[in-house]
């Protein structure tokens, strides 16, 4: 039966003694009951108080710096000496909804007081300016919709026909409606093309998953008008992406003085940032990409996601940590955007506003261009790591490279040698007992005869280009001994020799044509 609860299971228990470790992006992110953000002694703990064997964890103001704290918890507390602790030292909390993809509360205040700037931007929905801005924005938007599309979905031709009359619409849009019905027109024909996308879930917990948990049905939601209330593993990946993208927005708009909540294109409503909602519809098609990589590449495990009562889907708690690892990610992609809303702005007055690049640092290091010997080059937008989990029990997995955790990595092992021993050694035993010997078939003999040719013709050949063998003592000292650390399946690879020869190579039992020991002894003691 499944299970529908109202929390995630295991949700209130206590995490154990594992301490708040900030990840390499610099972002502490925790899920659950009993949160709190204090400081204490100069310093800014972090607990989970939920139980005897809560997490505990201090940092340093030093060691602080530019963090990030995310807090996914439904209950807990934030005092005022932490706020004023976060905003010395350019650290910033957040608290998301992440049922609903949005962002609750978020600290940070206007880095860069400009009063002018933010009197430009409310007055700008009534001036060319908004519709430029609003025309920059949507259009960008589009854009990378279309760029994805025809990146991920090649057969999606009319679709991306129809985002390319939506872009056409939004270059010739006289006033902002227009912009939106044309934003929302292409909105249809690109989330119409990833109906079909399906999640892969794990071995162990594949019986476990019903249809509603694989599928991606739509951006909409059930439960609510729009697509906030996921009703779907994927809607809710994609929530949470978007709301990791609006902290970084945010806080970009308000290092360059403008004002989060002031929209232009989003229409005015209380307790959210319109302004940043604006902005982030410019790479939201980044973060879609990103999410349809992770639905494509990974395989998740049922503890990845829950269903509420209400049929509401949320990320689980591992997965949501290493989805907070992608804020570095959005804070460099939402970067020059914001700057050049900001510098469209500014511009709009007669007296222009002058603009900090703070974000991008780009007058700072143009002024340098002059003194360089080298034009400097900048960083590209790299796309961040994909969580790798456990492809039986979607264990996340710190290492990138590995298929499997510790404890299942032993069942997999013993499942291929079965598999191995059943289509090799076994069935090659079955056959001769029925009387069927594999390597007197006439096929096998004719493909025996051309390999032993071609292998005795190469013999030959280097036989006559290099004259007397050389001992072969030589193979044995200097080659043999760093063979014993070498992969049979790398000898085969560069030798071209069976894997039992490579096998009686690496333990003495015999000593290769002396044309193999270049490509052995590269092997052995590579960079020699």
């Amino acid at each position: 039966m499944q299970r529908h609860d109202s929390e995630p299971p295991g949700l209130d228990e206590p995490f154990g003694p594992d301490p708040l470790r900030p990840s390499r992006a610099g972002v502490v992110c925790i899920e659950g009951y009993g949160l709190r953000l204090q400081v204490r002694r100069g310093m800014l703990e972090v607990s989970d108080d939920a139980g005897p064997n809560g997490r505990r964890a201090t940092f340093a103001r030093s060691s602080a710096r530019g963090m990030r704290f995310v807090l996914l918890g439904r209950g807990g507390s934030v005092t005022i000496e932490a706020m004023r602790w976060l905003a010395d030292t350019s650290a910033a909390f957040t608290v998301i909804d992440a049922a609903a993809g949005r962002v609750v509360a978020s600290s940070g205040a206007i880095e860069t007081d400009l009063p002018r700037l933010r009197r430009l931007q409310a007055l700008a929905p009534e001036r060319p300016v908004g519709l430029e801005v609003s025309r920059l924005l949507l259009g960008a938007k589009v854009q990378g919709q279309l760029s994805v599309l025809r990146e991920s979905f090649p057969d999606a031709g009319p679709g991306a026909a129809s985002l390319e009359a939506s872009l056409q619409e939004i270059t010739t849009a006289e006033v902002i409606d227009e912009l939106r019905i044309a934003e929302a027109r292409a909105a249809a024909a690109y989330w119409g093309a990833w109906m079909g996308t399906e999640l892969r879930y794990v071995r162990r917990d594949e019986p476990r998953i019903p249809k509603h948990w694989r599928d991606f049905a739509g951006r909409g939601s059930p439960m609510a008008g729009g697509p906030r209330l996921a009703g779907s593993p994927v809607n809710a990946l994609l929530n949470l992406c978007y709301a990791l993208g609006e902290i970084e927005t945010r806080h970009a708009l308000l290092t360059v003085g403008l004002d989060p909540g002031v929209g232009i294109v989003h229409a005015d409503q209380r307790s959210r940032d319109n302004f940043g909602l604006d902005v982030l519809e410019a790479i939201r098609p980044d973060i879609d990409l990103y999410v349809l990589k992770l639905a494509r590449e990974r395989m998740f495990a049922k503890a990845d996601f829950y269903e509420t009562t209400r049929g509401v889907f949320r990320v689980g708690r591992d997965l949501a940590r290493s989805l907070a690892d992608t804020l570095p990610m959005w804070r460099r992609a939402v970067a020059p955007i914001v700057e050049e809303v900001a510098r469209m702005i500014g511009d709009s007055s007669e007296k222009p506003v002058r603009i900090s690049t703070k974000l991008t640092r780009a007058a700072r290091s143009g002024g340098r261009d002059g003194l360089r010997r080298h034009p400097r080059r900048m960083p590209g937008l790299l796309p961040p790591p994909l969580p790798n989990g456990c492809r039986n029990c979607g264990l996340v997995l710190e290492d990138r490279t590995r298929l499997y955790c510790d404890e299942c990595l032993p069942e997999f092992n013993a499942e291929r040698l079965a598999r191995f021993q059943e289509s090799g050694p076994d069935a090659l035993t079955r056959m001769r007992a029925g009387g069927d010997e594999p390597m007197l078939r006439p096929d096998a003999r004719a493909k025996l005869s051309e390999s032993m040719s071609r292998r005795g013709l190469d013999v030959a050949a280097w036989d006559r280009e290099h004259g007397e063998r050389p001992d072969p003592e030589v193979f044995r000292q200097k080659i043999l001994p760093g063979l014993q650390a070498v992969p049979l399946a790398r000898i085969v690879v560069r030798t071209g020799l069976s894997l039992r020869y490579a096998s009686l190579i690496r333990r003495g039992e015999r000593v290769p044509h002396p044309m193999h020991w270049e490509a052995l002894r590269d092997l052995a003691v590579p960079g020699e």
